[in-house]
Order: C-alpha cells, then sequence, then structure tokens
C-alpha cells in the first residue's frame, strides 16, 4: 500500500478545514446574489416579450374571433327569415341550398314536423270485397303464391280507388315473385301498374307503391327486363327521386330507393338532367339523412345558440320561436372556420385552433386562448405559435449575455476565495508546522541534554564508586549524543525536505551492504537480552540504484521504530529479498501493532501511534515521514501490514537494476 505523507496534524486539518468553508460560504453569498439578479432579469425579459408578442397578435386574434361571431349572428339573421317562410321548401332552398348549413328541420306551431316528410299510416277506405282481401292474406301466408295472385288480379280488377287498386297490384306482384314467375310481375311494373293514375299510390304505411314497384324490377332483371326497358324504369325512378318538390315522397322513402337505386347502377348519379340538379339532389340525399338522424335522437330542448345534438358529428342552431333548426356538421362548421381565417391576412409564424371542449380543459402550450363568445358557448379559439418569433430570439440572445456575465462574475468570486482559502491554509499549515518542531525540538533535545548533565557533573564531582561505574556513565553519555545526533539529524532532514532542499547522489549500491551499515548503526541496541534482530539477506541480490546515507537512513528508521513500539521481549527481524523486479526489505517486529486508521495516518509528521510509549522510548514524529520521503525520491514505496496486538511489518520494494546499468542523479 502506497503512503503519501500528511501534510498538516489533524486539529490543524480541522482548524483549516474551517477556515476553507468559512471562505467558501463568503464566496457563495454573493454568488448567490449574483444568480438572484440573474433569474429576476431573465424573467422580466421573458414577461417584456411576451406582451410584446401579445401587442403584435392580438389584432389578428380578434379579427378572426370577431368573424367567428358575425358568421353566427348572420346565420341567425337566415334562421329568422326561413322562420317566417310558409314553403319549407323554400326553407330549404334558403338555409341547405344557399350552403347556410347541412341540413333543416322544420316544425309547426303545435311542434310537429313539416320537413323532412314523415311516414304516416294511410287510411285508403273500407273495400266492398274485404272478405277477398282476408282470404288472399291468408293464402300468401300459408305460402299458396299462386292462388293468392289469382284473388289479387281480382281486387285489382274492382277496385274502388287507385290506392287499393295499387296496393292489389302489389300483392300480385309479390306473389308472382315468390312463386318464381319474376318476368309476370315485371310486366305487371312496366305495364298496367305505371299508368299516370297510379303515380301518387300509397301503401298502408304511407310509401309510394310505384317507385318501390320500379326498384323491383330493376333488382329482378330477367329475359323481360330489355335493355330499353331498364333504361326506362332507371329514368323514371331517378326522375321521381331528383324531383324535391315531390311532397308525396316520405324521406326516409326517398334515402332508401336512392342508396338501393345507386347499389345496382352505380352510374346513376350521372342519369340526371343536368349536373346541377345532380348536385341539388345530393345534398337533398344527404339532409335529409343528417335530419332523420337529429329526429330520432331523443330531443328534449331545442337549442338556441350552436350546441351539440347528442348525434355524433353533429351540430344544431334554432331560430327564436324554435320552428326552424339548422344543422350542421363536423365537415361543414370546420369549412366555415376555414373561410373566416382565410378571408384575413395570414398570421407569420403562428397558427390559430378553434375547438370545442368542456369549460374545464385549458390549454397550457397556446400562446392566446379565449372563448368564442356567446354565439358558440363551450367553442375556444387559441393561437399557437409555430417557431420561435424574432422578439423570442431577442430575448434569447440577452438571456446568453446575463448567464455569460453571471459565470465570469461568479468564476472570479470562486477563484479568488479559492485563492485566499488556498494561501489561508497554507499560512496555517507552515505555522502549525513551526510549532510542531519548536515544540519537539525543546522536548527531545532537553531529555538527553538534561541525562548528559548529570552524568557528566557526577564524573567532575568525583562521586565514583570504581573505574566500572565510569565506564558505565560514558557508555550512558555516548548512547544520548548518538540518540542527539540521530534527533537534529532527523530535524535537519525535515528542514530540508521543507524547503525541497534536499539532494540525492544515485549510486549502484549492494543490499547487503546498506543492512550492514544499518545494523551497525543500530549500535548495541539489539545485542543481548531481550532484545533479538535475525537479519536474513538472500545471496545473489540485484543491485539498486540510490543514495546509500539516505537508504541507510531508511533502514535505520524502521529499525528504530520497530525497537520502540515492541515490548521488553522484543524479536526484530531484517529481510532482503528479490521479487518481480523489485528489491524488497522487511522489517518485522512483535510489538504492540497497528489499526487500520493508525496505519492511515503514521506518515504523516509528528504523528506518534502511542505517546505513552514514545515518550518513554524518545522519538518526535518524523521517522517515518523522512522514510517516505526518501523512498518516493527513489521511485520505492512501502507498505504496511498491521494489527493490534499482533505486531507490524514494513515492507519497501526498491525497483532493481540490471547488471550494467546507468544511475540517475
Amino acid at each position: 500500500m502506497r503512503r503519501s505523507p500528511a501534510k498538516i496534524a489533524p486539529e490543524t486539518t480541522s482548524d483549516a478545514s474551517t477556515l476553507v468553508i468559512m471562505v467558501l460560504l463568503a464566496a457563495f453569498v454573493p454568488s448567490g446574489c449574483v444568480l438572484w439578479f440573474l433569474n429576476a432579469a431573465m424573467e422580466n425579459q421573458q414577461l417584456a416579450v411576451r406582451q410584446r408578442l401579445t401587442d403584435v397578435y392580438r389584432s389578428q386574434f380578434d379579427a378572426r374571433k370577431v368573424g367567428l361571431q358575425t358568421f353566427w349572428k348572420g346565420v341567425d339573421l337566415k334562421l329568422e327569415e326561413a322562420r317566417k317562410l310558409k314553403d319549407t321548401g323554400q326553407v330549404y332552398d334558403l338555409l341547405v341550398t344557399g350552403e347556410i348549413c347541412s341540413a333543416v328541420v322544420v316544425y309547426d306551431e303545435s311542434g310537429q314536423v313539416l320537413y323532412p316528410r314523415q311516414l304516416k299510416p294511410m287510411y285508403a277506405g273500407e273495400p266492398h270485397d274485404a272478405d277477398l282481401w282476408g282470404q288472399a292474406r291468408q293464402l300468401e301466408a300459408d305460402r299458396k303464391d299462386t292462388a293468392a295472385a289469382e284473388i289479387y288480379e281480382d281486387l285489382a280488377r274492382n277496385a274502388r280507388n287507385v290506392h287499393l287498386a295499387a296496393r292489389a297490384m302489389q300483392g300480385r306482384i309479390r306473389c308472382l315473385v315468390r312463386s318464381g314467375r319474376a318476368d309476370d310481375a315485371i310486366d305487371i311494373i312496366s305495364g298496367p301498374l305505371s299508368e299516370s293514375e297510379y303515380r301518387d299510390s300509397l301503401d298502408a304505411d304511407g310509401r309510394l307503391i310505384v317507385p318501390a314497384a320500379q326498384l323491383l324490377a330493376l333488382q329482378l332483371g330477367g329475359d323481360k327486363l330489355t335493355s330499353d326497358l331498364s333504361d326506362r324504369l332507371v329514368r323514371q325512378l331517378v326522375e321521381r327521386l331528383w324531383d324535391e318538390d315531390d311532397a308525396n315522397m316520405p324521406s326516409v322513402q326517398r334515402l332508401f330507393l336512392i342508396d338501393a337505386l345507386r347499389g345496382i347502377k352505380p352510374e346513376v348519379k350521372s342519369t340526371s338532367p343536368d349536373s346541377d340538379a345532380a348536385m341539388r339532389t345530393y345534398r337533398l340525399d344527404r339532409a335529409e339523412i343528417y335530419a332523420e338522424r337529429y329526429l330520432d335522437f331523443d330531443r328534449t330542448v331545442v337549442p338556441q345558440r350552436l350546441s351539440p345534438t347528442g348525434v355524433s358529428g353533429l351540430w344544431a342552431i334554432a331560430s327564436a320561436d324554435r320552428r326552424v333548426v339548422a344543422l350542421f356538421t363536423d365537415s361543414q362548421i370546420e369549412i366555415v372556420k376555414r373561410d373566416v381565417c382565410d378571408a384575413l391576412a395570414p398570421i407569420h409564424r403562428a397558427g390559430i385552433a378553434i375547438r370545442y371542449d368542456p369549460p374545464s380543459d385549458t390549454y397550457t402550450d397556446a400562446f392566446m386562448s379565449e372563448s368564442v363568445g356567446p354565439e358558440m358557448p363551450g367553442w375556444r379559439i387559441s393561437l399557437f405559435l409555430q417557431t420561435p418569433d424574432p422578439f423570442h430570439a431577442a430575448a434569447d440572445k440577452q438571456r446568453l449575455i446575463y448567464i455569460i456575465i453571471a459565470g465570469v462574475a461568479i468564476g472570479l468570486i470562486t477563484v479568488i476565495a479559492g485563492a485566499i482559502a488556498r494561501y489561508l491554509r497554507r499560512q496555517m499549515k507552515l505555522t502549525r508546522l513551526k510549532n510542531d518542531l519548536i515544540a519537539t525540538v525543546s522536548h527531545e533535545l532537553k531529555t538527553p541534554l538534561a541525562s548528559m548533565r548529570v552524568l557528566i557533573d557526577t564524573l567532575v564531582d568525583g562521586r565514583l564508586e570504581d573505574q566500572a561505574q565510569a565506564d558505565e556513565y560514558l557508555q550512558l553519555i555516548a548512547r544520548e549524543n548518538l540518540r542527539l545526533s540521530r534527533l537534529i539529524d532527523n530535524f535537519l532532514t525535515f528542514s530540508r525536505m521543507e524547503r525541497n532542499k534536499c539532494a540525492f547522489e544515485f549510486d549502484l549500491l549492494q543490499v547487503a551492504d546498506l543492512v550492514d551499515e544499518a545494523v551497525e548503526s543500530a549500535g548495541d541496541r539489539f545485542t543481548g537480552e531481550p532484545a533479538c534482530l535475525d537479519v536474513t539477506v538472500d545471496p545473489d541480490l540485484p543491485q539498486i540504484a540510490g543514495d546509500c546515507d539516505a537508504l541507510v537512513t531508511v533502514i535505520l528508521n524502521l529499525l528504530d521504530n520497530a525497537w520502540k513500539y515492541s515490548g521488553d521481549d522484543r524479536k526484530i527481524s531484517l529481510k532482503a529479498s528479490a521479487r518481480g523486479g523489485f528489491v524488497c526489505i522487511k522489517v518485522i517486529d512483535n510489538g504492540i501493532g497497528m489499526s487500520p486508521r493508525t496505519v492511515r495516518k503514521i506518515f504523516g509528521r509528528f504523528y506518534q501511534a502511542d505517546r505513552t510509549l514514545t515518550r518513554s522510548a524518545g522519538g518526535c514524529g518524523l521517522g517515518l515521514s523522512i522514510v517516505e520521503f526518501i523512498l518516493d525520491a527513489h521511485g520505492a514505496s512501502i507498505d504496511v501490514v498491521s494489527r493490534p496486538g499482533s505486531g507490524s511489518t514494513f515492507i519497501v520494494k526498491i525497483p532493481a537494476r540490471p547488471a550494467g546499468g546507468e544511475t540517475d542523479t
């Protein structure tokens, strides 16, 4: 595990962090003010842009709104004009043919439908031969069609009016068709029944008999239906269907016949006398369909303003007296909206939408959205911007300028605050280091000096029992002097480290020589009981490049550290071996060990793992920081393996040099 030296003590780190936080807070306050002013300026800019856009688009928006209101007011006027007309055909011409609406429904004063004409049961009087009518119907019900056809033939000859005669011929035609005599049925349709007197004859349900019979002939075809006869039947039927003034044909029957005729004769649309008539009949066709759908729906209130009818895609608006109801389809309302908008100049980079929605709906994406007015209740007209407008582009440009200015200002504030915080932190670090150095030097130098003074005073005063005691005192003085020299060397090395003045002379070195010199420098500390130093150096180790004195200092400091933090029964091992292109030097002790947290801190300056032991054994907490500094300069690393109560292992890895390699300086 590669360790980096700690720069300041924990107390210094805490003080410096507090100071840095205070400086950064001092920077964040003005930065927050700048951002607040920037946000306010951007909001004001957006409001100004929206107001300018509103002024630009308001007149065009209002013009379309007024156009819609004007159109529906015009529809009201047309409805008031229509309700004064007596003839329903004139009402139809005014509103439907005049393309005011898609369909129309007309009521009388009592609320009965005048247009479109509804089916009503037709009573043709009591026949004098009612028994024969009953007999014919019974035979027809019993599927005795031939006998029934003969009775119907007699009834047709003896009928009192054209309606009964036509109904008898209609019954005979039914029986002939079911008995397989379709040609005979066609003969009756193209013969007696085609006479003018039967033109308006009605069945019991109020439907015209002749047009229905003509359609049946066209559907049957057969040998009797020549091309001339077919063309004649089609022409007669088309002329009857295209006759919008024919008040006798119920609307329901007209719609049925038109659809059925188009099913068997697709070209029927082109068989009208002229194209205008075809178009009029087509409109009549569609108009009566819409009217029938409206009448089929259960209505409780006839609306006086444009409102949904309950029939999908159909809208209604009524005159003031509710007698005339104009019907509009979705497609026609779309045409109205398009015509109103197209009549005005297009809106630059904007579009108009006119939609019917419940009142709860809103258009959050619309630039403008308002109710059309009382003429179209529930309808809203909205204006949508299609592309970014020039004012918005100008606002974006101004906003970008604001952002750049704010970013530059905040950046300058942050840089200045960071520089101040870094400067103050460095000054606090230097101050702390100076204080620690002074305190440590004072304490560590005082102890050996005081010991030597006591011993020297004893020798000077001659208070000795024998020469052996004098020799012991001299050895103690020499030991304290050596300790003092090591402390001074460490202080000098630390001073050079801090000033980056520490220079190393690199040579090719033998690891065994470094180990021997370090063990010799350790003195008699590891000789005899209870200390034990086991040195193992593998043979033929590769050379390493480095500063001899510095690397000896590394080994010596590691041995000294192992000796200080081991108990009374010290067993220390020093091993050197080669592994994977590195020379590994291990210092193993059986001391107190360290926790992982302590391992992370031991390379910091002035850090002491156990101050109680350190006070008794000496030391100032610089040894391991000096070790790491020297190893970093040599491109080497140091790992620590330790557990509390199980000793520690320091592993130094120095790159090996191949034989004949040059050294770096």
